[in-house]
């Protein structure tokens, strides 16, 4: 099973054109290109209030049933950095393949998300 790990942030997305080999995906959201160029079975997307105030709905309507958001705090105390950490153990399954997206990662998360 692949498991796509990636991260919505509070940016007005712009669609863009994302590449792999001879595929092309064009789309607002990165994590919806490597689900269509990877074969994702199953996303989990790491959110802030902030974030899902602004881009979840949009974002769920374009990835679908396979998503599953996970909200984390915005990691400004050593506190909420564990909290981050602690909901990225929560989702993964060991022994499934993980693709980490860092593309709208905000500050240290993604360094968390490759310790956890």
């Amino acid at each position: 099973m692949t498991h796509l790990l990636t991260v919505l942030g509070t940016s007005n997305y712009s669609v863009a054109r994302y590449t792999w080999q001879e595929q092309q995906v064009e789309t607002r959201f990165v994590a919806e290109a490597l689900c269509k160029l990877f074969q994702v079975d199953r996303v989990t997307v790491l959110l802030t209030k902030e974030a899902r105030e602004k881009n979840w709905d949009a974002f769920q309507q374009q990835l679908g049933d396979r998503v599953q958001a996970k909200d984390i705090p915005s990691g400004r105390t050593e506190s909420e950095i564990w909290q981050i950490f602690d909901a990225v153990v929560d989702v993964v399954v060991p022994g499934e393949q993980v693709i980490f997206d860092i593309t709208s990662a905000f500050r240290s998360i993604p360094i968390l998300v490759l310790l956890a």
